[in-house]
């Protein structure tokens, strides 16, 4: 992957819950992240999830399919 940790913060995924762009990716190193992953936080519905792939999400702009 080349883009840096400051441009994973900036980017603006497309949500599969409300299909807007008004989400953001949490860093894995940030203070009130316990779990040490990328998650995936919805702003409008408050949902937070693991990030499988974040190569994934870089490539696409969009968040990944939930199974």
């Amino acid at each position: 992957m080349n883009i840096s940790e400051e441009e994973i913060y900036e980017l603006k995924p497309m949500c599969n819950c409300c299909r807007k762009r008004v989400s953001r990716i949490i860093l894995p190193h940030s203070d009130f992240n316990e779990s040490g992953d990328y998650l995936f936080h919805c702003k409008l519905s408050g949902k937070i999830t693991k990030i499988k792939n974040i190569d994934e999400i870089v490539r696409t702009g969009r968040q990944e399919p939930e199974s």
